[in-house]
């Protein structure tokens, strides 16, 4: 919309142009913007959340503040992306502890716990299921991490015939061990964020009570989310992982195992 203002005789004719100028998610602007006099001088500054970055103008400038002579009616936006950065994580993966080669995948999640489309994968590197991976320009705080591989069978002392695949859901952090209590809490964990209202830390505190109950395991401390447990760790917090996967096992095949912990899963998922 152009505005002309009548003057009195002798006073030129001035033209207003309308600016408008918005934000992506992600950052603000300085201004929205307003009437300006013909060629009258603009200058808006954009500023980034914490996390964000400002990327560029709508108008592909990247000028930061962009200073402009307004000539016409302008229409800006602000665009913001979120901030990349890199991590170091490591675990290890057990039902039993899982042998050198087991396939991990990490899975980059977004606040709403789906996937971005962002992946890294490693091996484990001894019969410990010791992992550890170097991510790089990842954007989110949360990750799925996925193993699969044979492990060793505390019932049998032997290496199984068959591979398992085990999950965890985890913010993204310096040590994520993936494990049976990771597997059972995880539909659980999504089901609490997402359907439920619960936050991130709430939803994980909330699931690992619930699959230790479901599995009449009582314990007098907290020791902290699923993926704090270890084997390899040897205190109490990994006797109750033996304990777990113990009761898991119970002299069933591997394919009762995959049946029973996807079973117990899905119970779990729902109502805890």
């Amino acid at each position: 919309m152009v505005h002309v203002i009548s003057c009195t005789k002798d006073e030129p004719v001035l033209t207003k142009y309308v600016l408008t100028i918005t934000a992506s998610e992600g950052g603000n602007v300085s201004t929205t913007g307003g009437n300006y006099v013909e060629d009258e001088t603009a200058s808006i500054t954009a500023t980034a959340d914490s996390g964000y970055v400002f990327v560029r103008w709508s108008n592909g400038s990247t000028e930061n503040p962009l200073v402009f002579t307004v000539s016409t009616n302008v229409t800006l936006q602000a665009i913001f992306m979120k901030a990349t950065y890199s991590a170091s994580i490591g675990g290890a993966i057990a039902k039993g502890a899982y042998v050198a080669g087991s396939d991990i995948t990490f899975y980059e999640l977004n606040e709403a716990l789906e996937q971005t489309g962002k992946s890294y994968s490693t091996n484990t590197t001894d019969d410990l299921g010791t992992f550890s991976l170097n991510l790089q320009e990842i954007t989110e705080d949360y990750a799925r991490v996925q193993g699969d591989g044979y492990y060793w069978n505390e019932i049998t002392n032997e290496v199984t015939e068959e591979k398992l695949r085990l999950n965890a859901i985890s913010s993204v952090k310096e040590s994520i061990n993936v494990n049976i209590l990771t597997h059972l809490e995880y539909d659980r964990v999504i089901e609490l964020v997402k359907n439920q209202g619960k936050s991130f830390a709430e939803a994980k505190a909330q699931a690992i009570d619930e699959v230790l109950s479901s599995l009449g395991i009582e314990i007098s401390e907290d020791f902290g989310n699923a993926e704090s447990y270890n084997f390899i760790d040897g205190d109490d917090a990994s006797k109750v992982l033996l304990v777990t996967s113990a009761v898991i096992l119970a002299n069933k095949s591997q394919s009762e195992v995959s049946s029973l912990i996807a079973k117990i899963s899905n119970d779990i998922k729902d109502n805890g």
